[in-house]
């Protein structure tokens, strides 16, 4: 794969492509959007991302990439869709993403990602979807992530994170979607989940949760499914 200095959009999805993503793609100042996805691409994403401080729609999902995401992706500071899911990255989640301030979604589900949530995500004040599902993150959720206030779906499933539910979720008032089910969650469930009167699908089944089901869950009018299940036996409503 080459490319050419150029354009402001780079279409090349949906298509068998194989190999390396060069280095060169840093070469693309003026790059918009820059769409990869849905092919066979493999090796890791080069460092050189970092110079594309103009792109605002990146995707990289559905191919074969491994290593860690680069650091550099903090200089990326133009993006406001990220999508690597789908692939086979690891390592933690870099903290340099909080420098990326104008992101809307972000999704890196899919992956053998591990480590802690970063507390950085706290900076994406305009982050509406997140989705990192699927890996194998640890660590309590930050407190932080309850300064995301536009956030609307918050898929965190299918990992080993640990600690309990904090209470500052409840400050997530745009949310309609949130599934922290499978995982290793311990304590009660926060009351303060009755603040999230947008909310339409609740799933935190399958964890070490205890205690009751708060009463203040009864606010959520919108809510269609709700489970709670602990390893071992269920409470669906």
């Amino acid at each position: 794969m080459k490319f050419l200095h150029a354009s402001d959009g780079l279409g090349l999805y949906e298509n068998n492509l194989n190999g390396k993503i060069p280095s060169s793609i840093g070469n693309l100042a003026n790059l918009y959007v820059c769409y990869l996805d849905d092919n066979a691409l493999t090796g890791t994403i080069p460092s050189e991302i970092g110079n594309l401080s103009n792109l605002s729609d990146f995707r990289l999902r559905k191919n074969k990439l491994a290593g860690s995401i680069p650091q550099e992706i903090g200089g990326m500071t133009g993006l406001e869709l990220l999508y690597l899911d789908d692939n086979a990255l690891t390592g933690s989640i870099p903290s340099t993403i909080g420098t990326a301030t104008k992101l809307k979604q972000l999704h890196m589900y899919k992956n053998s990602l591990s480590g802690p949530i970063t507390d950085s995500l706290r900076l994406l004040e305009d982050l509406e979807l997140l989705y990192l599902d699927n890996n194998e993150l640890s660590g309590p959720l930050p407190n932080t992530l309850g300064a995301l206030t536009r956030l609307e779906s918050m898929y965190l499933f299918n990992n080993q994170l640990t600690g309990g539910l904090p209470a500052s979720l409840g400050n997530l008032a745009s949310l309609t979607n949130m599934r922290l089910n499978n995982n290793q969650f311990i304590g009660p469930i926060p009351p303060e989940l009755g603040n999230l009167t947008k909310l339409q699908l609740l799933f935190i089944d399958t964890n070490d949760l205890t205690g009751i089901v708060p009463t203040d869950l009864g606010r959520l009018k919108r809510l269609g499914k709700f489970s709670k299940h602990r390893r071992g036996r269920k409470v669906s409503c």
